[in-house]
């Protein structure tokens, strides 16, 4: 009978657990979203935004030509996923 409720126990735990992060998964769309056209932007121009510990920032760089402050160290260009 312990061996039962032990189960019960364990098994509910997980359960919590798989739903918890379930619901902490990442989010599929960012909070801001930046497109540079094939144009460019203007020289010296520059967007301010205030992001949280949560919050994304896409930028979507149609002119393959943009370089974004900070860079990485290298000079390489690194996708990456908060």
């Amino acid at each position: 009978m312990e061996r039962l409720a032990l189960r019960a126990v364990l098994l509910t735990v997980v359960a919590a657990n798989v739903f918890r992060s379930e619901a902490s998964g990442l989010k599929a769309e960012p909070d801001f979203t930046v497109t540079i056209t094939e144009k460019g932007v203007q020289e010296d121009m520059q967007q301010f935004f205030s992001l949280g510990p949560s919050a994304t920032l896409r930028v979507v760089d149609e002119s393959n030509s943009a370089i974004l402050l900070p860079q990485a160290e290298g000079g390489e260009a690194q996708d990456s996923v908060a």
